[in-house]
C-alpha cells in the first residue's frame, strides 16, 4: 500500500487573504482509516453526507464508514420528506456497494396511506438484505407501525447470516412472528423490546439458537408460556408486561420456565398480579441472581449452589410470606446477599426460623429509604440468625413522590439509640470486619453506627459517602475518637484543595499584558468571601464562571445560593430548549453532590406546554427539592405557577429537613396541610396565593414548635385558628375582599402583628387576639361586630385604619378597640376612627401614655375637628402630632373654615405644654392653618414645626410667621412644597 502523500488545499478566497497554502494541510485524509471512522461515528448521518462532498478521500471514508443509523423522527409527519429520505438511503446503500457493515440501526415510523406503508416496509426489509450481505454484526430495529394488523416478517437471509451477533427488534407491542425452525442462527445476544409473541418463540430459541449467550425479554406479551431450555445461555433479563397481564388479560395464565446450565445472570422484574402465573428456573451454575417486584403464584428454584450475589427486591403481601421462605430456601449458599426494606420485614414477620442461608452468610446489604422505626426490629431479628456476618452495608435507597398523588411518607426514625442495640446482644458483633452506613432522616442509624463502633472487636474499616457521619459519631461519643484515629480506616469523600494558576489568554497577550502579572487572585479569596461575591451572579453566569478554571469549578460547585428565577421567558421558545435547560440544571445539582445549600430559590412556570411536559417538569421540581433537603437547606423558596388541574402536595422531606429555617411558598393551588407526624424546626413560614384549609392552621400550632414568623399573603381560608408558644410576628394580608369568617390568634411571645382584612359583609365574622406582649399592632380593613383585642399592656406602636363595612354604620365598638390601644406610646388613626369618636361623645378614656399621635384624614373638616378635640383633650402627655391629608381624595368638598385660632385656644387642651414636633399637611380650607397659629402661638416647649403646602398655598406662609413672631417658645418652622401627584 503506497503511502498517503501530504495534500494542500488552497482557495482562491485564501489565497486573496494571503493565506500561505503549504499551511492549510489536510491531514484529515491522511488519518487511518480506523482512526476517521472512529471520529464520522459522532456525525450524523445528514452530516456524514456534507463531509463525503470534501474531497475523494472523505468520499471513500464515507462509502465505507461500518456504522449507520437510518432515523426517520425527523420526518416523522412529512410524508414528501420522508420519501425523499428513503430514496437518499437507497442511493447510498447502492453506492457502498458490498463494504462491511459493522453496526445497522434502524428507527423507522411508519404513518401515511396504504399504499406509502407498502412502499417504506418494502425498502426497510430491502435495507435488511442489503445488511445480511455486507455481514452485519449488530442489527437494531425500531419500528413503529400504525397498521394495526401489521406483523413483522423479517426476512429468513437475517438468520441465516454467519456474522450476525446481536439482534434488537421494538415494534412497539405488534406482533413479530417467530422464524422456521430450520433458521438456525448464531445470533449470540438477542433482545427482544415491546413486542407481541407467540408460542413458537420458546421452542425456536431453545432448538435453532444454539451460541446465544444473553438473551432480553422486555415488556413482551401474546404467549401464555414461555419455555427455553438453552446450553450455551448465560444471561437472562426478564421485564414483564404488568398493563397486559394485569388489565387487558386478568385472568389469562402466564408460564415462565426456564432450563440452562450454563446460566450465570438471571434479572427478574415481575410486576404481574399474582393469579395463575408460575416461575420455573433450573441453573445449577447461576452465579447472579436479581427479582424484583411480585411473587408468582407458584416459583420452582432448583438448588442455586454457587449463587455470589442475590439481589431479593420484593414486595411480597401477607400470604406471600411463605412462598418468599420457598425462594430463600432454594438458596443454598450466597457470598453477598442483598434485600429490600419490605423482603427484610416479611421475613421476621411470622417468628419463623429463617432459611439456613443465613446461618453462614459473610456479606449482607440493606436498601431501604431509612432506618425507620419499623424496620429496626425485623433487622435485629435478621441479625440474630447470622452468627458468621463479616460485611454489613445499609444503603440509602430514596423515594422521589411525584406532586399528583399521595406519596410514602418518611417518617423521623429516631425511637431506638445504641442502648437498644446493646440489649439485643447480637452474635454478629464479634465477627463484623467493614461496615457500610448511610445517613437519611432520623437518628437510627448514627445510633446503630455507635453501636457498632462501640462493640465490634475486630472491626477494620467503616464506610460512609459523607463527612457528616464521622462528626456525628465523636461529637455524640468522644471515646469514639481515639478508635477513628487509629484501630479502624474510616473513609469519607474529601476534596483536594487546588494550587494557584497563572490566567493569560491569547488576547491578553495580543495587547501587550505579562502573563506573569495575572495572577488569579480571585482563586486565593477564601471560600466565604468568594461565595459572597458569587451570590450575585446569575445561574447562567455563575455556570460561566465554572469553566475558567479547576478553582473555579470549585466554587462553582460549592456556592451555598442557588437561585432558578431567569428561565420563565427563555424556557418557552420550544420544548427542546426547555428539555436541555431542565436537565443542565439536574447535572448540576448532582454534580455539586452534597454541598451544602444555604438558600434555594426556585421560580418556575409549568403552565407550559402539553401533559407530559408539565409531568416531566413536576418531577424535576419534587427532584431538586429532594436534592436540597439532602444537601441541608436552610432558605427554601418556591414560586410555582401551576395550572388549575394540579394540586400542589409538597414532599414531606421539607417538613423533616432538620435544618431548614425558612420556607415561602408562592402558588396558585391549593396546598395541602403536610401530616401531623411531621414535625419541623421552621422558623420562618410565608404562604402567598394559596388555597388552604383549616388543617394548615392545626399543622402549625401543633408541629411547628420553633415558629417565629408566620406571614399570609392573599391566602384563601375560611377560618384561622393560631395557637403557638413560640410565634413573635404574625401578617394576614388580603387587600381585596376576602372569604375568612374567623381569626383567632393565641400567643403568649407574640410581639409583631399585621392585619390588612376586607370584606362586603361583618355578619358572621370575628376577630380575636391574645397577645399579652404584643408591641406593634397594624390594622387594615373593616370593622367587626365581634372583636377582642384584650389588654395590649407592652404595646408600643398601634396603626388602626378601619371603615365600617357595607352592612354596618355603627361604630359602637371603636372605643372598644381604642381602649385595647390606650397604652400604646406610638398611635396612628384614619380619619374615619377619628370621626366615630365624636358620634361615641366625649371620649373617657385616658391615653397617658401616648407621645405620638399621627392622622391619616382627607382634610381637616368641620366634621372631624370636635372629635379629633375629644381625642386629644384624653392625652395630656403628647409630643409629636403629625396630620397627613390627602387631598386626592376630595371631590367637590366646601372648604374646612369653621375653627379658627380662637377655638382651639378656649379648649384649655393639656397637651400645648408637652409638644415638641409639629406636622401638618394644608388641605383645602383654614382650619390646619389655625391649628398650625395655635400651636406656634401657645406650645412653649415646641421646638419644631414641618408644614406642607401647595403651590395655591403659598399666601399662608406670611400668616404663619406672623404667628411666629408671637411665639412663646423659639420654635424652628419648615415649609415644604408638596410634591405633585
Amino acid at each position: 500500500m503506497e503511502p498517503y502523500k501530504n495534500k494542500f488545499l488552497a482557495t482562491s478566497t485564501s489565497q486573496a487573504e494571503g493565506v500561505c497554502p503549504e499551511s492549510l494541510i489536510d491531514r484529515f485524509s491522511n488519518l487511518p482509516e480506523g482512526v476517521a471512522h472512529h471520529i464520522l461515528s459522532f456525525l450524523a448521518q445528514i452530516d456524514l453526507a456534507r463531509v463525503s462532498c470534501v474531497s475523494k478521500s472523505c468520499r471513500k471514508f464515507y462509502l465505507s464508514f461500518p456504522s449507520l443509523n437510518f432515523d426517520a423522527m425527523p420526518y416523522a409527519n412529512d410524508m414528501w420528506e420522508r420519501l425523499k429520505l428513503l430514496n437518499y438511503l437507497d442511493r447510498f446503500l447502492i453506492q457502498r456497494g458490498d463494504n462491511k457493515i459493522q453496526h445497522f440501526r434502524i428507527f423507522w415510523i411508519f404513518l401515511g396511506p396504504a399504499s406509502s406503508f407498502s412502499n417504506e416496509y418494502f425498502r426497510v426489509i430491502s435495507w435488511i438484505h442489503v445488511a445480511a450481505r455486507c455481514n452485519v454484526e449488530v442489527l437494531d430495529l425500531e419500528l413503529y407501525m400504525c397498521e394495526a394488523t401489521t406483523t413483522l416478517v423479517l426476512p429468513s437471509c437475517l438468520f441465516l447470516c454467519r456474522s450476525l451477533r446481536l439482534l434488537t427488534v421494538d415494534l412497539k407491542f405488534k406482533l413479530f412472528q417467530t422464524p422456521s425452525l430450520t433458521s438456525s442462527t448464531t445470533l449470540q445476544c438477542l433482545k427482544l423490546k415491546n413486542v407481541t409473541i407467540d408460542e413458537g418463540l420458546g421452542q425456536w430459541i431453545s432448538c435453532s439458537c444454539k451460541c446465544i449467550k444473553e438473551l432480553w425479554l422486555e415488556l413482551v406479551h401474546g404467549a401464555k408460556q414461555i419455555t427455553i431450555s438453552s446450553s450455551s445461555l448465560k444471561t437472562l433479563h426478564f421485564v414483564s408486561c404488568y398493563a397486559y397481564y394485569s388489565f387487558q388479560n386478568p385472568n389469562g395464565n402466564f408460564h415462565l420456565n426456564i432450563s440452562g446450565e450454563k446460566l450465570e445472570d438471571i434479572y427478574i422484574d415481575w410486576k404481574v398480579i399474582p393469579t395463575g402465573h408460575s416461575i420455573s428456573i433450573f441453573a445449577p451454575n447461576l452465579k447472579h441472581l436479581k427479582w424484583i417486584g411480585t411473587l408468582a403464584s407458584r416459583q420452582y428454584l432448583e438448588k442455586l449452589m454457587c449463587l455470589e450475589k442475590a439481589e431479593i427486591f420484593l414486595h411480597p403481601r401477607s400470604e406471600d410470606f411463605s412462598k418468599l421462605f420457598s425462594v430463600l430456601s432454594s438458596i443454598h449458599s450466597v457470598k453477598l446477599l442483598v434485600l429490600n426494606e419490605e423482603t427484610t420485614k416479611a421475613l421476621t414477620k411470622e417468628r419463623r426460623s429463617l432459611p439456613r442461608i443465613f446461618d453462614n452468610l459473610g456479606h449482607i446489604c440493606i436498601q431501604s429509604t431509612c432506618l425507620n422505626d419499623g424496620l429496626v426490629p425485623a433487622l435485629a431479628s435478621l441479625l440474630r440468625g447470622m452468627r458468621h456476618l463479616n460485611t454489613f452495608h445499609m444503603k440509602y435507597e430514596p423515594i422521589i413522590p411525584l406532586l399528583f398523588t399521595k406519596h410514602v411518607e418518611v417518617i423521623t426514625a429516631s425511637r431506638f439509640d445504641r442502648e437498644y442495640w446493646k440489649s439485643q446482644n447480637l452474635a454478629i458483633i464479634d465477627q463484623l470486619e467493614e461496615v457500610t452506613v448511610e445517613l437519611s432522616s432520623g437518628s437510627n442509624e448514627l445510633e446503630f453506627a455507635r453501636y457498632i463502633l462501640e462493640g465490634a472487636k475486630n472491626l477494620k474499616k467503616m464506610l460512609s459517602p459523607s463527612e457528616a457521619l464521622s462528626v456525628l459519631l465523636v461529637s455524640s461519643s468522644p471515646r469514639l475518637e481515639q478508635r477513628l484515629s487509629s484501630s479502624i480506616n474510616f473513609r469519607t469523600r474529601s476534596i483536594m484543595e487546588p494550587k494557584r494558576k497563572l490566567l493569560a489568554t491569547t488576547s491578553s497577550q495580543a495587547q501587550g499584558a505579562c502573563p506573569d502579572h495575572m495572577k488569579d487572585r480571585f482563586s486565593d479569596l477564601p471560600n466565604e468571601v468568594a461565595h459572597q461575591i458569587l451570590s450575585s451572579v446569575s445561574i447562567l453566569d455563575l455556570t460561566r464562571f465554572g469553566t475558567l478554571s479547576k478553582k473555579c469549578r470549585e466554587l462553582y460547585l460549592s456556592t451555598p445560593s442557588l437561585n432558578f428565577d431567569e428561565f420563565n421567558n427563555w424556557n418557552k421558545s420550544s420544548y427542546s430548549k426547555q428539555f436541555k435547560l431542565l436537565s443542565s440544571l439536574d447535572r448540576f445539582l448532582v454534580r455539586r453532590r452534597e454541598n451544602k445549600i444555604h438558600c434555594f430559590r426556585i421560580c418556575w412556570d409549568l403552565s407550559y406546554g402539553k401533559a407530559a411536559s408539565l409531568y416531566n417538569e413536576l418531577y424535576r421540581v419534587v427532584t431538586w427539592i429532594h436534592m436540597a433537603v439532602r444537601c441541608n437547606v436552610e432558605v427554601l423558596d418556591l414560586e410555582l405557577r401551576i395550572p388549575d388541574t394540579t394540586k400542589l402536595e409538597l414532599p414531606s422531606c421539607i417538613f423533616l429537613c432538620g435544618s431548614l429555617r425558612s420556607l415561602s411558598v408562592h402558588c396558585n393551588k391549593i396546598l395541602t396541610a403536610p401530616s401531623l407526624v411531621s414535625s419541623t424546626n421552621l422558623q420562618y413560614l410565608k404562604l402567598t396565593n394559596v388555597t388552604v384549609d383549616e388543617g394548615l392552621c392545626k399543622w402549625i400550632s401543633c408541629s411547628c414548635k420553633c415558629i417565629k414568623e408566620l406571614h399570609l399573603e392573599h391566602v384563601e381560608v375560611e377560618n384561622i385558628t393560631m395557637e403557638s408558644s413560640s410565634l413573635e410576628s404574625f401578617s394576614f394580608v388580603f387587600p381585596s375582599y376576602c372569604s375568612l369568617c374567623h381569626l383567632n390568634i393565641s400567643c403568649e411571645k407574640l410581639e409583631d402583628i399585621h392585619i390588612e382584612w376586607r370584606f362586603a359583609s361583618t355578619s358572621s365574622r370575628s376577630f380575636k387576639v391574645f397577645a399579652p406582649n404584643l408591641k406593634y399592632l397594624k390594622w387594615i380593613g373593616n370593622l367587626l361586630n365581634n372583636q377582642n383585642l384584650g389588654k395590649l399592656m407592652c404595646l408600643e406602636k398601634a396603626e388602626i385604619f378601619l371603615k365600617h363595612g357595607v352592612d354596618n354604620n355603627d361604630f359602637s365598638n371603636v372605643l372598644e378597640v381604642l381602649c385595647s390601644v390606650c397604652r400604646a406610646k406610638v398611635l396612628i388613626l384614619s380619619g374615619e376612627m377619628t370621626k366615630a369618636l365624636l358620634r361615641e361623645g366625649p371620649v373617657s378614656t385616658p391615653f397617658d401614655d401616648i407621645s405620638y399621635l399621627g392622622m391619616h384624614i382627607e382634610s381637616l373638616d368641620d366634621d372631624i375637628v370636635p372629635a379629633m378635640v375629644s381625642l386629644l383633650r384624653g392625652m395630656p402627655n403628647l409630643k409629636t402630632l403629625y396630620i397627613k391629608s390627602d387631598t386626592s381624595l376630595l371631590i367637590h368638598k366646601p372648604e374646612a373654615c369653621g375653627f379658627n385660632k380662637e377655638f382651639w385656644k378656649s379648649q384649655n387642651l393639656a397637651f400645648i405644654d408637652q409638644l415638641k414636633e409639629a406636622t401638618i399637611e394644608l388641605s383645602n380650607g383654614n382650619n390646619e392653618l389655625e391649628l398650625a397659629r395655635y400651636m406656634l402661638e401657645d406650645a412653649k416647649n415646641l421646638k419644631e414645626m414641618v408644614l406642607l403646602y401647595s403651590p395655591q398655598q403659598s399666601t399662608h406662609i406670611r400668616v404663619v410667621n406672623e404667628s411666629k413672631m408671637n411665639s412663646v417658645a423659639t420654635t424652628r418652622v419648615v415649609f415644604q412644597e408638596k410634591q405633585r401627584k
